[in-house]
């Protein structure tokens, strides 16, 4: 699934035996033995989604973005982006709470930052002033397939 709360709520939903994988799980156990990474001389930011947190996936997915870039800045106090599913949509302000810090603490310089998680995307990129969106994209933009 391209978005890390959908994979783990299906995770916990679903009952037959089935691989549900998100995108950090999906690079880390799947592409990067297949890829060549060529990290970016850029500063980006990462947000390390609540629901990555849940399935113990924070420091993969640190890890993934530390191969893609070379300086990554994970910003204090930002545990959770407030969107709470779909909720940010009808009460902005839960998001607005939660990110409030998340401006102050763009270097400058930086232009972007990355997730896992659409509509944390959507509120990131609102409240930071710089545009955030799938680490996938971060991953596309370095990797080339591995010579073997």
């Amino acid at each position: 699934m391209d978005t890390s709360p959908c994979a783990k709520r299906s995770i916990e939903q679903f009952t037959k035996p089935m691989t549900i994988v998100e995108p950090v799980k999906f690079v880390s156990d799947y592409l990067l033995s297949e890829l060549t990474l060529s990290p970016i001389n850029e500063t980006v930011m990462l947000h390390v989604t609540c629901s990555s947190r849940r399935m113990g996936l924070e420091s993969a997915m640190l890890s993934l973005a530390k191969a893609c870039a070379s300086d990554v800045i994970v910003p204090e106090h930002i545990q959770c982006c407030g969107w709470a599913g779909d909720k940010g949509f009808t009460t902005p302000e839960l998001n607005e709470a939660a990110v409030a810090p998340l401006k102050a603490q763009v270097p400058k310089g930086c232009t972007r930052g990355f997730s896992n998680s659409i509509t944390c995307e959507i509120g990131l990129s609102h409240h930071s002033g710089i545009p955030y969106q799938s680490i996938l994209y971060l991953v596309d933009q370095v990797a080339s397939p591995a010579i073997k």
